[in-house]
């Protein structure tokens, strides 16, 4: 998958021994940073990233998101605050796990994608 979508949502983690674990959660609009929503959200160590995106929709409805389950691969987020994706013009969300906060300037490469 290229990473030219016009969406992108990037996580970071911490905590690795710990019982739980802090995960930030910055949303951004890209390429032109219209809308930005960054959160921390501590959970237990194990819990899935679309858990953590519940709870942050819970405590934040401004970043409540649409998903839809395939049996087998997992959850397909197709929605996300308030943003829904564009196949005509090739508009995903897209996922990624990064080791540090990101640079907007620099979106990740694809080698920082992961799945829900």
């Amino acid at each position: 998958m290229q990473c030219n979508s016009a969406f992108i949502c990037v996580v970071t983690t911490s905590a690795d021994d710990e019982p739980s674990a802090t995960v930030s959660y910055p949303l951004w609009l890209n390429p032109h940073i219209s809308k930005l929503v960054s959160m921390n959200i501590t959970a237990p160590n194990g819990t899935s990233f679309y858990k953590v995106m519940q709870l942050a929709a819970y405590l934040n409805p401004d970043v409540a998101f649409r998903a839809r389950e395939f049996p087998g691969m997992g959850h397909y987020i197709y929605k996300l605050t308030g943003q829904e994706e564009d196949t005509v013009s090739n508009i995903y969300w897209m996922i990624f796990k990064l080791p540090n906060l990101p640079d907007p300037s620099n979106p990740p490469s694809n080698d920082f994608f992961t799945p829900v």
